[in-house]
């Protein structure tokens, strides 16, 4: 990895083989997790769903629902990852097309937004639930 003189952090051919084979991994164990939080969902743990939710024991199903998209928005997420890197534009914010950190993207290498970005974008999703960060109490 180089930082060029735009600020632009530049990869080597081999770096964006290593992250796209490190990407394809992280896709395929997120997908059989998946496949098992659906397993669970659609076994009902001996339950038909109907039964579940009759029972008022829908606290489980929610759970799994939860953690499926979850899931679900991570695969997505490291979809754009490996096609950026197939476009040649991997590292770049979604948003404000600035550069995303090299230590962002070496802990979540599928990270599509800079740390600017995202920070903006879950303060405006707390808004509109209603909820608060403790840092905005200060």
């Amino acid at each position: 990895m180089n930082e060029r003189q735009d600020g632009r952090v530049e990869f080597s051919a081999q770096e964006l083989r290593d992250l796209r084979l490190a990407l394809l991994t992280k896709r395929r164990e997120v997908a059989r997790s998946q496949e098992g939080q659906l397993s669970a969902l659609h076994s009902g743990e001996g339950h038909h769903l109907a039964d579940l939710e009759e029972m008022g024991d829908s606290s489980n199903t929610d759970s799994y629902c939860e953690i499926v998209d979850i899931e679900t928005n991570t695969i997505e997420q490291i979809d754009r990852a490996i096609a950026k890197i197939d476009e040649g534009s991997y590292g770049s914010c979604e948003n404000c097309s600035g550069q995303i950190h090299r230590a962002r993207l070496k802990f979540l290498p599928f990270a599509n937004l800079c740390i600017g970005c995202q920070r903006e974008e879950e303060r405006q999703r707390d808004n509109e639930n209603g909820s608060f960060r403790f840092e905005e109490l200060q």
